[in-house]
């Protein structure tokens, strides 16, 4: 594989720490990408990654338009060094429709047992009309240009770019692409469409806008474990025509109606300095990451290089649990959405001032789900703040999930009416649900201090103190009625004895 032209080496290494810099690192309602390897791929003509699969031996390979005129391949076992593959995968054709140019193509592995590779490519005529062509494969090597016409707008005299199939099921695909939404070629007017098809893309129907009112100029589509499914798009930024940035937006299972993810952008980098384009999403080895691919061109260069970006922080969307108990509950359940759940297994700790809570079960659930229950006797009062951490110590924080409030304490007076002078007692016994001070004072009823039972630091639990009728001196007090005030986490009340001589 060719190296980069040496001439514009400092150039684009400062391009690519421009797009890291840029990229998002920390985590937030969505996820971002960091820059991985600065350049995977660069040759002195234009190639692109237009899509990646999993092939025999633990092996990669991609898929790459080169100069407009055909589909190459490559090989890798770590999604980072690439190996070019010999001959060409698919190419124009003097006699066909596609035989001005193939400028991009996607592929999916085919539930049809009889047509297990099925390419999507962008044809133009040298008329210049656009359609989106299919190619069938065996070993992925050899492709066989089919007679079908898969999309086609206008004509052809509309725009149309980076066709992405996706599985759903039953022989069921869903085909992402651009097109230009007023039958022409307007940048401005790029959207992201899709259709349907039945019997294993062979045949598509109900072409509709994915999102109508957002602007992209190439299209990458995933499949999340939930069923949603999120496209990745270029797009430039408002007033701008050089794409500067990568969007994303998701539909629910079963659903075209997309929204746009806010808050966070995928990645980006400055358009006065390159353009991003052709974005490839990979699910990295290990289940839970994403890696992608795309093409950054150089500020008054046509010729694109491929770099790499992989997701690298969990991001936490949701806590699904009491978000208000008191402190001695025994068993909380809770459930935490959010993505890039690693395996092994994350920890999670709650914490707030002075305290921090550990889940003494926690499962995985999924890259996107996690599952646990905590115990929060003794758990401090106030505000609780929630972190996970991906056994490559990434992290997320959530603020503020629950409160804990502490709970009355539990007092029991035993033989609140009793005879001293045959031996008899009050026995007062009072369980806390916060470690605190704890007090008990015995008063006569015009407000005379007779004597201190307990004034000092307790643990959380249980306290057990006696009276037995004698004051603070160790004379025995009159017959009556006596008030016994008690302060406590939780407590702050007063009860009454009876004496009886």
């Amino acid at each position: 594989m060719k190296s980069f032209y040496h001439r514009a080496k400092s150039a684009l290494a400062w391009l690519c720490l421009a797009a890291c810099l840029a990229a998002p690192r920390s985590a937030g309602a969505v996820i971002g990408f960091h820059a991985e390897k600065d350049i995977i791929y660069s040759s002195g003509t234009p190639h692109t990654f237009q899509a990646v699969v999993p092939i025999a031996g633990e092996k990669f390979r991609a898929y790459i338009s080169s100069e407009n005129l055909r589909i190459l391949s490559a090989t890798s076992s770590d999604l980072l060094t690439w190996t070019m593959e010999s001959g060409v995968r698919l190419s124009t054709s003097t006699a066909d429709v596609d035989n001005s140019s193939i400028t991009s193509c996607g592929v999916h592995i085919s539930t049809n047992a009889t047509d297990p590779m099925r390419m999507y490519y962008v044809a133009i005529s040298s008329l210049g009309l656009y359609r989106i062509l299919s190619a069938t494969s065996t070993d992925g090597l050899a492709w066989d240009k089919t007679t079908s016409t898969h999309v086609v707008v206008n004509n052809g005299s509309a725009f149309l770019d980076s066709p992405r199939p996706l599985l759903e099921g039953d022989g069921r695909v869903r085909l992402y692409y651009i097109a230009d939404n007023a039958g022409g070629n307007v940048r401005a007017n790029y959207r992201i469409y899709h259709a349907s098809s039945s019997d294993t893309g062979i045949t598509f129907f109900s072409s509709a806008a994915a999102l109508s009112s957002e602007v992209a100029y190439q299209v990458s589509v995933t499949s999340l474990t939930d069923g949603r499914t999120r496209v990745y798009y270029t797009a430039p930024l408002s007033g701008e025509t050089t794409a500067s940035l990568i969007l994303s937006a998701t539909a629910p299972s079963s659903s075209t109606v997309f929204s746009v993810e806010s808050s966070t952008i995928r990645f980006s980098t400055t358009s006065s300095t390159a353009e991003l384009s052709y974005p490839a999403i990979f699910r990295a080895p290990g289940g839970f990451r994403w890696r992608m691919y795309y093409a950054l061109t150089p500020s008054g260069s046509t010729i694109p290089y491929t770099a790499s970006a992989l997701t690298s922080s969990p991001t936490l969307v949701s806590y699904n649990g009491p978000t208000s108990f008191q402190s001695g509950d025994t068993s909380v359940d809770f459930t935490l959405t959010g993505e890039i759940f690693s395996s092994p297994n994350p920890t999670v700790e709650f914490f707030t001032t002075g305290g921090s809570i550990t889940p003494f079960t926690l499962t995985r659930d999924s890259d996107i789900q996690l599952t646990g229950t905590f115990s929060a006797v003794g758990a401090n009062t106030g505000c609780w703040n929630l972190t996970l951490t991906n056994a490559d110590n990434a992290t997320a924080q959530m603020s503020c999930v629950f409160r804990v409030s502490l709970p009355p304490a539990e007092i029991t007076l035993v033989d609140n009416l009793f005879r001293p002078l045959s031996g008899g007692s009050t026995d007062v016994s009072i369980k806390i649900y916060a470690a605190g001070h704890v007090s008990m004072r015995l008063y006569s009823q015009n407000g005379a201090l007779l004597r201190t039972l307990i004034d000092e630091d307790r643990p959380f639990g249980l306290t057990n103190v006696s009276w037995d009728g004698t004051t603070a001196a160790g004379g025995v007090v009159s017959s009556g009625v006596y008030l016994l005030r008690i302060r406590a986490p939780g407590a702050d009340t007063t009860k009454k004895i009876v004496v009886i001589k």
